[in-house]
């Protein structure tokens, strides 16, 4: 007699996560629900399997610094070279200036003027933008 061959596994393949490619994905900005389906998992699985291991979670944050640095890179190097919104934004978010609103009267919250440079190849520096002080 014959054997008889083995019958398939029931139930799904195991999820198995490629911890480069999620931080490289953070590293692009994407979401954690984006992340997931990049990977090709429903929502609910990559979650759980997140929630279960620290690894996914540790590439998450590695990939989400370097997003922050190649940002904070990029608009560095925009307000150098004289873009004034991008200065006036890292300003705002990462010096903790802030306007007033109409009616304050705190002087203490006054913000002194901020002259932006730019620096041409023959040395010369150029003011981009001055604000009245």
């Amino acid at each position: 007699m014959a054997k008889k061959p083995k019958p398939a596994k029931r139930g799904r393949k195991a999820a198995i996560f490629d911890y480069k490619k999620i931080e490289k994905f953070s590293a692009m900005g994407l979401t954690k629900e984006d992340i997931g389906r990049a990977l090709g998992y429903e929502r609910s699985c990559f979650f759980e399997h997140k929630r279960n291991d620290e690894k996914i979670e540790a590439a998450i944050k590695r990939g989400r610094s370097k997003f922050k640095v190649i940002v904070s890179q990029n608009l560095v190097d925009q307000m150098k070279r004289g873009n004034v919104t991008a200065a006036i934004w890292l300003d705002k978010t990462r010096c903790g200036t802030r306007e007033d609103g109409p009616g304050d009267d705190d002087e203490s919250s006054q913000v002194a003027s901020v002259r932006i440079v730019r620096e041409v190849v023959d040395g010369r520096k150029i003011p981009v933008e001055q604000t009245p002080g």
